[in-house]
């Protein structure tokens, strides 16, 4: 049995707490994202010396850059996003982008339970519907509403519909630890997926 990397830990440590602190109050504080990027770096340092930077950046970086437009349109928060960065920055690009595809298929899964177990299906559809032909709508305006091209307004909406996006995170971040770690084979082949 292999051995459970401090890398692991920590992230998991902060994961815990970011999800501790959504549900409280559904933000994701900047202490942790930056006590998380902080960790990383010096990790970094310390293990491969200067040379490193070449893989933390992009691995900072990277999940800003792909998940930047979604949060845009208000599809994930920009604490999601951060803690992507964090990911990024002790595992690296590549395994912040497999966390993230991880982590909305989780998503995903979480979301069609939510909306069976509040038997809010057509209503889901109806949000959808409504957005997509805003969207279209949209294209035509001379003069358009502020914020129009956003799926969820908090005011609005009321907390209805959310789900907890730190959680999938977590799970995503394990999902995909554990492949790395226990199922090399699978994890190697996902890439193509």
């Amino acid at each position: 049995m292999k051995s459970i990397d401090y890398k692991f830990l920590c992230i998991i440590f902060l994961l815990l707490a970011a999800v501790r602190e959504d549900f409280k109050s559904y933000k994701i504080p900047n202490y942790l994202i930056v006590t998380g990027i902080t960790a990383s770096f010096v990790l970094h340092m310390a293990e491969h010396g200067f040379l490193s930077i070449l893989f933390w950046v992009p691995g900072i970086f990277l999940p800003f850059l792909l998940l930047f437009p979604l949060f845009v349109i208000r599809v994930v928060g920009a604490g999601d996003i951060k803690l992507f960065c964090v990911i990024g920055g002790f595992y690296g690009a590549e395994f912040a982008i497999r966390t993230i595809l991880s982590s909305f298929l989780a998503a995903a899964v979480f979301s069609i339970i939510y909306i069976i177990r509040k038997k809010q299906i057509q209503k889901r559809f109806l949000v959808l519907k409504n957005y997509i032909l805003k969207l279209y709508l949209a294209k035509n305006m001379r003069e358009k509403e502020p914020h129009w091209y956003h799926y969820y307004d908090r005011n609005t909406d009321k907390g209805e519909g959310i789900i907890h996006f730190s959680v999938s995170i977590l799970t995503g971040f394990v999902a995909v630890d554990i492949l790395a770690v226990y199922f090399p084979g699978i994890y190697y082949f996902s890439t193509f997926l």
